[in-house]
């Protein structure tokens, strides 16, 4: 994979799936081959679902605006959301995952740079859940 210098509209979407309020652990651990050229990723921790969120069927994305420095790795204190459906606990879930993540070292010309204003969506979903249904059962 080469390194590829990503503009501060770079977006990236991972997908988060539950099984049908079941809330098992299937998540999607891995970016396409075309996500992981695009982004340059090397280490994608997947979000956990918050176990509450799930039982209710809270879905929903959230938008994520980080930066990334010379090393690579994802500034922990520059993580916010952006925008999201909604929901602390997925927002939270968001932000936890992308800290963790790591990046190949992006160049220009013989140069190592820091990328700043990275956008990445992540998207929590739980197949075939209702919350009208699960509102209805409690």
């Amino acid at each position: 994979m080469n390194n590829k210098v990503l503009k501060n509209s770079a977006l990236v979407l991972i997908m988060t799936t539950l099984g049908a309020c079941g809330y098992a652990q299937d998540f999607a651990h891995t970016l396409t081959p075309a996500q992981q050229e695009d982004s340059a990723i090397e280490y994608y921790a997947a979000p956990v679902f918050p176990e509450a969120a799930a039982k209710s069927c809270e879905a929903g994305a959230v938008l994520v605006q980080y930066d990334v420095g010379y090393n690579g790795e994802v500034k922990p204190e520059s993580v916010r959301v952006i925008a999201d459906a909604g929901s602390p606990a997925l927002a939270d879930a968001a932000v936890s995952a992308v800290r963790r993540w790591k990046y190949a070292p992006a160049m220009e010309g013989n140069s190592i740079i820091e990328r700043t204003g990275l956008q990445t969506a992540v998207n929590f979903e739980i197949e075939g859940c209702d919350p009208a249904t699960v509102a209805s059962n409690e």
